[in-house]
């Protein structure tokens, strides 16, 4: 039997249940180890993975299974910020921060839904996806109400706006639909874009010596994390962007008709033209 160390309050991370038959442990950013304890029959529940690691016959202390607190260790190699917010979701769904189009919410979730898909959470990992797809709207009514929430919260030149309340990031939202097959936003996010300018990057807007761009910010104009798309789905926003100018230009077109419009400017101002009529 391999003891672990002692369990303090510097290592200790929640979820840690008294009664858990099991423990977890990982390291944080920072290097230290911080455990978890839990319970083998919820994991074995809620995770496709665990449920098989737990079904293999379980060793005797005598033949050198790791303990810690009394209980059986497991050692995972994946973040400890992260194996805590899985495992607080799959106690308690609403740990997640699930705060309506929160611009923040594909990095805070990137983590979380990594070891929901490597692990096979399924009930966390569809919480999750669904919670981002709630965010984008899927027609031209869920665009019109959205922007209609926005513009009634974010009055302009409000100099401690960072970003118009619940308007969520669409570049991180992108980066995330494409990792983990969320494709129900993508023509959003991409659209979403298209609406940005390149100039208006999420972070140097937020510095306080960007100058003209932080007035942009505050007057309500939108930033991305343009750093967070790879170079085919920046392309891809390009193009899109070009596709839309062009369709607004034709649509301006046949709304005007252009043609008859300058052949009547060219007669006006034709003095044969004028005497014929």
């Amino acid at each position: 039997m391999n003891d672990s160390p002692e369990v303090t309050g510097s290592n200790l991370y929640t979820p840690y249940f008294e009664d858990g038959n099991i423990v977890i442990s990982s390291f944080s950013q920072d290097g230290s180890p911080k455990f978890f304890r839990v319970h083998r029959s919820v994991l074995s529940v809620h995770s496709g993975v665990f449920a098989q690691i737990f079904s293999i016959p379980v060793p005797s202390e005598a033949a050198g299974m790791d303990m810690h607190d009394g209980v059986p260790l497991v050692h995972l190699p994946d973040p400890a910020e992260d194996i805590g917010g899985l495992l607080r979701a799959t106690y308690d769904l609403s740990s997640l921060p699930n705060h309506h189009r929160d611009p923040n919410k594909p990095i805070l979730m990137k983590g979380i839904l990594a070891l929901a898909t490597k692990y096979e959470f399924e009930i966390t990992r569809s919480h999750i996806i669904q919670s981002i797809e709630r965010d984008w709207p899927h027609d031209l009514q869920g665009w019109d109400a959205l922007e209609n929430e926005v513009s009634q919260v974010a009055p302009r030149g409000f100099p401690h706006i960072a970003a118009p309340p619940n308007y969520p990031e669409p570049a991180s939202a992108l980066r995330l639909a494409r990792t983990f097959g969320i494709t129900s936003i993508l023509s959003a996010t991409f659209y979403d874009l298209s609406r940005i300018s390149a100039i208006m990057d999420w972070d140097i807007c937020r510095k306080s010596d960007t100058g003209g761009l932080w007035k942009r910010l505050c007057h309500r104009e939108r930033s991305a994390r343009w750093s967070a798309l790879d170079a085919s789905d920046f392309i891809c926003v390009l193009r899109g962007r070009e596709r839309l100018q062009i369709m607004h230009r034709d649509i301006v077109s046949s709304v005007l008709d252009v043609p008859v419009f300058m052949q009547r400017c060219t007669d006006a101002t034709n003095p044969v033209s004028r005497d014929a009529g």
